[in-house]
């Protein structure tokens, strides 16, 4: 599919956001960047492993400072699903569903403030939940929380991987599997080797990429709209069922985000209670930040769409892309990136 006919619901063009040889070079161009990053932590993680042994290689125990921890924190959480999730959102239920999904990715790590802290003291040698559930309520509850852990860690990989697919379809036209085959190869390759550790350390770097690309993306987007008064008004409201919506989006992503091993993991990868915090801290508020901003371009794009005569984001799940399409060639691209 071809995102211009997506956007107006007619029959597949030929022209894209960006050429195919662009989307191939920057895929595995960043593939690339994470396993260099990856191979260059390799002596320090195995520097680690002879100190500590193999636990280690699978909770990076005690290794991390806040700042890390934040910038895994971000990178993990924030996948491809947000360029089409939270403008969607965004248009269909308003401010409230807006702050309500960013509120609700970033709930579950301030609930990890007080949590994680606690587990950890009540279960020092843990490497995740299921640890301190056996600890504490037995091994059939130990057996219970695991099997939910998978299927909400199942579901989150395929609903990565959808997302992915759909992005390098939408913004070049390529078979999602030129794609997702490599990714996966390669962080499975390099998560193997390493271990915790070096998806700590691509974290890093993901996060550092994240943050640098959203502000120049954002940027210059808010300053080419073009936006009347009275269809801003009509597109950012507030009602009832937007505020159903974020008080059902946090309690479910809070629910869900407590069976994350992934970030259990990190909880036993700091340093100390105190960096742990910090960290959780630091990570909310990126997700938070990251999730409003691309809500809100949402809403901005659904502002535009209606003074057109006659709309044509019939798909808003589609709503940064039609933002991206007025844009300089070099903007699509690092949102390409970025995703």
């Amino acid at each position: 599919m071809v995102l211009r006919s997506l956007l107006e619901g007619g029959t597949p063009a030929a022209t894209f956001l960006i050429s195919e040889g662009a989307a191939y070079g920057i895929t595995y161009g960043m593939l690339a960047l994470c396993a260099i990053v990856a191979c260059l932590a390799m002596p320090f993680i195995y520097k680690g492993m002879t100190k500590e042994g193999q636990d280690f290689w699978y909770s990076a125990r005690g290794s991390q400072g806040w700042i890390s921890l934040g910038l895994s924190y971000f990178a993990s959480s924030m996948g491809a699903w947000v360029i089409f999730a939270a403008p969607e959102v965004g248009i269909l239920s308003g401010w409230w569903g807006l702050l309500g999904y960013a509120l609700a990715s970033s709930v579950p790590l301030l609930a990890l403030c007080i949590l994680g802290p606690l587990v950890r003291r009540r279960f020092e040698d843990g490497f995740c939940l299921s640890d301190w559930v056996l600890e504490r309520f037995g091994r059939v509850m130990q057996v219970y929380v695991a099997i939910v852990s998978v299927f909400y860690m199942w579901i989150y990989l395929v609903a990565e991987l959808t997302s992915m697919g759909n992005l390098v379809r939408d913004f070049a036209g390529l078979n999602p599997l030129a794609a997702l085959v490599p990714l996966s190869l390669v962080t499975m390759c390099y998560t193997m080797a390493a271990g915790l550790p070096a998806s700590i350390w691509t974290d890093r770097l993901q996060g550092v990429v994240m943050v640098i690309i959203i502000a120049v993306v954002i940027i210059p987007i808010f300053s080419s709209l073009s936006i009347r008064n009275e269809n801003w008004h009509q597109a950012s409201f507030w009602n009832d069922k937007g505020f159903e919506s974020m008080v059902t989006l946090i309690l479910a992503i809070l629910g869900a985000a407590l069976f994350d091993m992934g970030a259990w993991q990190r909880v036993y990868a700091a340093k100390d209670d105190g960096q742990l915090r910090k960290g959780l801290i630091f990570g909310a508020v990126l997700i938070f930040w990251a999730m409003f901003l691309f809500g809100l371009l949402g809403m901005l794009a659904e502002a535009q769409d209606l003074g057109r005569s006659p709309p044509t984001l019939t798909i808003k799940a589609l709503a940064f892309f039609d933002l991206l399409r007025s844009q300089a060639g070099w903007v699509p691209t690092l949102a390409y990136a970025l995703a």
